[in-house]
């Protein structure tokens, strides 16, 4: 599957959302997950990070994004412009149902359903009308037999979700879900590399944010979602 893939894919995670730090009262605002906007500490993240692409990766040559505006940011601010492709096999997982409803409506309507989470674990966890992190990997192993990646001479950029980094990092490098259970979904506007070593990927560089101690730390005192 991976013989035809790029020597470097470069990884980020897009900047933080309204949906990140409130998604409650973002679904109440009527501002739908897929466009939700960045904050004042995501803008600056942003153009942290899309700088740091500009310098440490001169000669990335493709690049893609998914369909939630979101990850569209840290690549236009990068100038990817003419070479940035969309595809919805970036998406972020869907969470059905936790998504577009409010959770006070999702336990009215679903009752048991958090104790459903914990009982099959986060990776198996299906929502209703949502997917699970298995589908995400299909979906991320339908990108990676196409073509969109480009070749072995080509380093290649992706900008993606918090889960959807989980589990290409699975995919690539081959881990089990032992290891996915052990690492940390990556952080907003944070860069992970994967390089080529024969027929398969190291991850040399994981979760690293070019933004760190440049922003106010005050400002990012809250729960990191993983949407």
């Amino acid at each position: 599957m991976l013989a035809h893939l790029p020597k470097r894919i470069v990884y980020t995670r897009h900047p933080e959302c309204l949906h990140n730090v409130d998604h409650q009262n973002a679904l109440r605002e009527g501002i739908e997950n897929r466009n939700s906007p960045l904050t004042p500490v995501g803008e600056l993240q942003r153009d942290i990070t899309a700088s740091y692409l500009q310098r440490e990766f001169p000669d990335i040559a493709v690049a893609l994004c998914s369909t939630f505006s979101r990850t569209h940011a840290i690549p236009h601010a990068a100038g990817y412009q003419s070479i940035l492709r969309e595809t919805p096999l970036l998406d972020e997982r869907s969470m059905g149902v936790w998504h577009t409803t409010l959770r006070e409506d999702v336990l009215a309507r679903y009752p048991g359903e958090e104790d459903r989470i914990k009982e099959v674990g986060y990776y198996a966890y299906q929502a209703p009308e949502g997917e699970s992190c298995a589908s995400v990997e299909h979906r991320l192993t339908e990108l990676l037999n196409s073509e969109m990646l480009g070749d072995l001479n080509t380093v290649a950029y992706i900008s993606g979700h918090g889960i959807s980094g989980l589990c290409l990092r699975r995919l690539l490098t081959g881990a089990s879900l032992e290891d996915w259970h052990s690492w940390k979904t990556p952080r907003n506007a944070s860069v992970s590399v994967f390089d080529r070593d024969g027929d398969g990927y190291l991850c040399t560089m994981y979760d690293s944010v070019p933004w760190e101690g440049m922003i106010d730390p005050s400002l990012l005192k809250r729960k990191n979602t993983t949407a």
